[in-house]
């Protein structure tokens, strides 16, 4: 067991103290709630099981924080660091110049909040600052790069200043995030994001469907049994039909490519001219069609990695051990880049893997070209991942389909290069389960309507138009179409 997170955190805090107060040899006690713990050891524990978790937490830190002892009084977790701990901070740490000047700037009575953002934005890294509304805080700045994680919350208390920082966890945590969340299109990829969201947002959570389950919603929450986050019961603050949607702080919209357009006429009530809008769909062009269709608002190119389905009891099912995403704004201005770094926020109180991606429409590409492959093989022959690459022939058409939507990429000025082609290969070969299917397999095989032109229709028409040939997408495009009519 790694103790490295919160070993790090005890020496940031130790440091900022002897930034604050001065350096004295003495032991000093830092107190911590079971959430943060929990969050440092990613773990369900109760505050006895945290505590046994912690055993072995003086040994592991004797090098440098000495012998540190540990206990705790209900959910409230007192680390006491010795003399030759805090002595350790102060002698063998770097001193952080940052919070140096932090302080020294915090301790002066004349001091205003515009030289506080100016500190922050004469920094290397560049950083996002936020107007908070609460009663605690004024003001959030926090760094989008480098190594410093926490999120500075300001107070101006008329003569003075202060402050407080908190990790990313612990922010979302103490309820210092206050912002109205809906899930438009509660299906798969939408019923796991809903999932992860509600866990940390619950309160300011919407979920937006339609039918039978919108009632089922209602009636039982939303129910997400997933093999990477496991069970999961969500009862968010409201669930409606598009129509009763108020106006939204942020929008993640995760409905059918061919229903895209029709949801944002659904939902442009609710988008104002600072509601950010994220598109989690398949397709290439999803982020494009939302602002031509809505106009307004900001909108946040995304993709996601993930195998989620609504099982035969309403439920949501997330297969595998991971549900990655990518999040961007091509050319991005100050104001998009903050809309991008608040989803990130979100994604980060959440628990949802993800990255900002310097080269978002690579990386919608990227997945795209593996869809193409994908989707498309295991719905033009139903067949699951085991049985295509068992047949040497429906082996070699995959990786011909691949190789198709990668030219295809290259033709329009995308940025792939061969090893993103060949991690595909790779993938299919070596990486994905036997069992695997895909949605549009799924779609087909239950007759419902399916992505067949987002998949296969989009990348012909689009080599046709730039002279790139694609036998092989042709043939699936039209086994698919016979598939579709039969169903």
């Amino acid at each position: 067991m790694s103790h490295e997170k919160l070993e790090k955190n005890l020496i940031d805090l130790i440091k900022e103290e002897q930034a604050k107060l001065g350096y004295q040899k003495e032991s000093v006690r830092l107190y911590y709630p079971l959430s943060s713990l929990l969050h440092f050891y990613d773990c369900n524990d109760r505050a006895d099981e945290m505590q046994n978790r912690l055993s072995d937490f003086s040994s592991a830190v004797a090098d440098t924080l000495g012998e540190v002892e540990v206990s705790h009084r209900g959910d409230r977790f007192c680390f006491l660091i010795p003399e030759s701990g805090t002595e350790y901070v102060h002698t063998r740490t770097s001193d952080n110049e940052f919070i140096t000047q932090l302080v020294a700037l915090i301790g002066s009575h004349h001091t205003t909040m515009e030289q506080i953002k100016e500190l922050f934005e004469s920094q290397e890294a560049a950083c996002v600052i936020t107007d908070m509304d609460c009663d605690e805080f004024d003001v959030m700045i926090r760094f989008t790069a480098g190594e410093d994680p926490y999120y500075y919350c300001f107070k101006d208390e008329g003569c003075h200043i202060i402050y407080h920082r908190f990790l990313p966890e612990d922010y979302m945590d103490f309820g210092l995030f206050s912002r109205k969340i809906a899930v438009v299109g509660i299906g798969g990829v939408g019923g796991f994001l809903a999932g992860a969201i509600g866990t940390a947002y619950e309160k300011e959570l919407t979920l937006v469907a339609r039918g039978d389950r919108l009632k089922t919603l209602k009636e039982q929450g939303l129910v997400l049994h997933s093999e990477l986050r496991g069970e999961i019961t969500v009862h968010p603050r409201a669930v409606v039909c598009a129509q009763e949607l108020e106006e939204q702080d942020v929008i993640f919209l995760c409905v059918k490519n061919y229903s895209l357009e029709e949801a944002c006429d659904q939902i442009r009530h609710a988008v104002g001219e600072h509601t950010i809008v994220i598109p989690v769909m398949n397709g290439v062009d999803p982020g494009d069609r939302v602002r031509a269709a809505l106009g307004r608002g900001i909108v946040v190119d995304s993709l996601i990695y993930i195998v989620a389905f609504i099982g035969t009891d309403g439920s949501i099912v997330h297969q595998g051990d991971f549900a990655r995403m990518r999040i961007g704004i091509k050319h991005a201005t100050v104001e998009e880049q903050q809309a991008v770094t608040l989803v990130s926020d979100i994604l980060t109180g959440a628990g949802v893997e993800h990255l900002v991606a310097d080269d978002i429409e690579l990386e919608i590409w990227r997945k795209y070209i593996l869809n193409c492959a994908y989707n498309v093989a295991t719905a033009a022959y139903d067949n699951n991942i085991g049985q295509l690459r068992a047949d040497p022939q429906k082996a070699k058409e995959f990786e011909d389909l691949v190789t198709e939507a990668y030219e295809v990429a290259k033709a329009k000025g995308v940025a792939v290069l061969p090893e993103h082609r060949d991690e595909f290969f790779d993938r299919f070969h070596h990486v994905y389960r036997d069992d695997a299917t895909s949605s549009l397999q799924r779609d087909l095989n239950a007759g419902k309507r399916a992505e067949i032109e987002t998949f296969s229709g989009y990348l012909v028409r689009e080599a046709e138009r730039l002279g790139i040939a694609a036998p092989v997408s042709e043939k699936m495009y039209g086994l698919l179409k016979q598939r579709a009519l039969q169903d």
